[in-house]
């Protein structure tokens, strides 16, 4: 990596001789613009990508939604997950009652 850093120093120098000057009258615009140009780099990097790609993905997510709403599988899957809402319910019922048996069998035992 290291290797490829020092190429692209040299050609960067050798592409920018042209512009190179001794004394920065003529060129300390051009610096102004480096500097600039290098803090929105690595802005966007830093915050832009995310910003970029959160963006697509509610994109994408909002494409798939409407797909599915249109091709009425939304609606199946919600009849689903009301389905196994309701099991849940009803398993978690028949617990409550087989543990208050339980109890009540216990108790019956333990006081006759």
């Amino acid at each position: 990596a290291l290797n490829n850093f020092v190429k692209l120093v040299a050609v960067s120098a050798f592409v920018t001789n042209a512009q190179y000057d001794m004394t920065p009258e003529n060129t300390w615009y051009i610096g102004v613009i480096f500097l600039v140009s290098t803090l929105c780099a690595i802005g966007f990097f830093k915050f832009g990508l995310s910003i970029t790609e959160r963006a697509i993905s509610r994109s994408i997510q909002g494409r798939r939604e409407r797909i599915e709403w249109e091709e009425g599988t939304s609606i199946l899957r919600q009849q689903d997950q009301e389905r196994r809402q309701e099991r849940r319910l009803e398993a978690q019922k028949r617990a409550e009652a087989a543990r208050l048996k339980a109890l009540e069998e216990e108790e019956a035992i333990n006081n006759p």
